[in-house]
């Protein structure tokens, strides 16, 4: 499965749970829908965009390894760059990885997004258990 597909079936399930957007912030995850492999980073996925945030760290290697994705330097803290991001994006109802997220990052993150909805808890995992070809050659 490639990448875009991998992206399409995500984005189907925004449309799904009826929400604008789409906050990752489980490691593998973070891989499997960026193919980036490092730490300190969100991606938000919405509709028509697909941002990576990281830190000065992991921008070069961000660029090479999520091709597909805008990548944002967050100076200021991860999770204030990913809420100013949602509200840039116009995003209304952001979804989130309720199995991965900790309470204290969603209760920040909350007040953070300020008027932005942030109920809605998805699983991503169950999108990683279809394997294709070359997932399943490695395994």
């Amino acid at each position: 499965m490639s990448m875009t597909d991998r992206i399409a079936r995500l984005r189907a399930l925004l449309s799904q749970k009826i929400v604008d957007a789409v906050l990752i912030t489980k490691e593998e995850n973070l891989h499997y829908f960026s193919g980036f492999r490092g730490d300190s980073t969100v991606l938000i996925v919405t509709h028509d965009r697909l941002v990576l945030v990281t830190d000065s760290r992991y921008t070069e290697q961000a660029a090479v390894q999520a091709p597909d994705y805008e990548i944002v330097e967050q100076k200021d803290g991860l999770y204030r760059k990913a809420a100013e991001i949602a509200a840039d994006c116009g995003v209304l109802a952001l979804g989130f990885e309720g199995g991965a997220l900790v309470y204290d990052a969603y209760e920040k993150l909350k007040e953070l997004l300020g008027e932005i909805s942030f109920d809605t808890s998805l699983t991503l995992d169950r999108l990683r258990q279809v394997k294709d070809a070359d997932e399943i050659a490695l395994i």
